[in-house]
């Protein structure tokens, strides 16, 4: 996965910086959000609409980047207004028309594309019958506007699981069956955007105090109490694969014990090294 170039003096000031601050630092778009769903996958898809699942998408994904505070937003209709008023066009961004002329950016430095590729109910894995599982699967590209080489292309998969319960209405329940899909666009969503915003601003150590406690640089807008974060040593890359899991060895794992508004504390869990001012962290299990 490619490391956005660009961002690298603007991590190095949070680092540097005595206060603990998210600030707007450049502007996403959103751009096309498709739902092209192989029709062989076996999963039942008729419960939700792709108008639907559309719509969730687009509100979800705005929502959750303007809640991080790190960027100024544009959701399509503004993204493509912007763009039409300058007589470019999405595809011509998709395909690095404009690069490297700043005159041609609109005021831009990323913009989001994804396509939804798998989603529906499917069934149980084998030796666990009587259940039923909510999967989306997106693929998207966050498009560096002024540099191509910024371009991150990943995917989420997302799976929610709810076993069959006769004392509650089954998983063949259509009103049921609903829930679990809508359960499972949450997750994808918020999969989405953890992956987006760790990506290009990564979750840091700011602040050691005497007693040990942690500061990191997210709050309330990613992070709550009883999240886990994994520390790697400086240098290393914190990337995650498709289910949100980090790739790499830790040397920490740290608890969220309380949030503000723009900072976390946390708790050291468990070390195998000592802990130093500007190491990164990935989040990787939301608590309770």
């Amino acid at each position: 996965m490619k490391k956005i170039a660009g961002l690298i003096s603007v991590a190095a000031i949070l680092i540097s910086s005595a206060q603990v601050h998210a600030q707007h630092v450049g502007t996403i778009g959103i751009g096309d959000i498709t739902y092209n769903i192989e029709a062989n996958s076996g999963a039942r898809t008729d419960l939700r609409s792709p108008e639907y699942v559309l719509s969730a998408l687009n509100n979800g994904i705005s929502g959750g980047l303007t809640k991080i505070r790190k960027f100024k937003v544009l959701g399509y209709p503004q993204l493509t207004a912007r763009i039409d008023e300058q007589d470019r066009t999405l595809d011509g961004y998709y395909k690095s028309k404009y690069t490297g002329n700043a005159l041609l950016q609109a005021g831009l430095d990323y913009i989001l594309k994804a396509n939804v590729s798998e989603f529906g109910i499917v069934k149980q894995e084998s030796g666990k019958p009587g259940a039923a599982i909510g999967l989306m699967v997106i693929e998207f590209k966050l498009i560096g506007v002024a540099d191509a080489t910024n371009d991150l292309s990943s995917k989420v998969i997302a799976r929610v699981y709810r076993p069959k319960d006769p004392k509650t209405a089954s998983a063949g329940d259509q009103a049921a069956a609903q829930q679990l899909l809508d359960r499972a666009i949450q997750q994808a969503i918020k999969q989405l955007v953890d992956q987006v915003v760790t990506n290009l601003f990564p979750i840091r150590v700011m602040k050691i105090s005497e007693n040990g406690v942690i500061t990191l640089n997210y709050g309330k807008g990613l992070l709550k109490v009883g999240d886990t974060v994994m520390v790697y040593p400086i240098g290393t890359d914190t990337t995650v694969d498709e289910f949100g899991e980090p790739v790499g060895v830790a040397i920490s794992s740290l608890q969220i014990t309380s949030t503000e508004k723009k900072f976390a504390v946390a708790k050291i869990v468990d070390k195998q090294q000592e802990l130093k001012k500007g190491q990164k962290g990935q989040l990787i299990l939301t608590g309770g």
